[in-house]
């Protein structure tokens, strides 16, 4: 497989998770993480949903001892039409996009 670069870079993985306590404590007891907001310049994100429907419980629905939901990568606004083209030419076309604040969110 070809390796997409254009400047990606890890910026968050997130956790889907049924308990968020213990889940932290996880992070912290057994894994030394202590701050979740910024590990070495990525991002920990712990969600545990709480009611209604969403794409995090629709997750823990498929996966009941939750894992990781998302990774995602941050890269120059100049190279997001380019990995877009790439990641559909070998197969991952985007299923949903929107703009944030300080970024444009694309999901493949």
């Amino acid at each position: 497989m070809t390796k997409i670069s254009l400047g990606l870079n890890l910026a968050q993985i997130a956790w889907v998770v049924k308990d968020i306590k213990t889940a932290k404590g996880f992070f912290q007891d057994m894994m030394g993480i202590g701050n979740f907001s910024n590990i070495g310049g990525t991002f920990i994100e712990l969600i545990q949903p709480i009611s209604g429907n969403s794409i995090f419980q629709d997750y823990l629905d498929k996966n009941p001892a939750g894992g990781i939901q998302h990774i995602a990568y941050s890269l120059p606004f100049a190279n997001l039409d380019k990995v877009i083209s790439e990641y559909a030419d070998k197969g991952f076309p985007v299923i949903s996009s929107f703009n944030h604040p300080i970024a444009k969110i694309v999901f493949f």
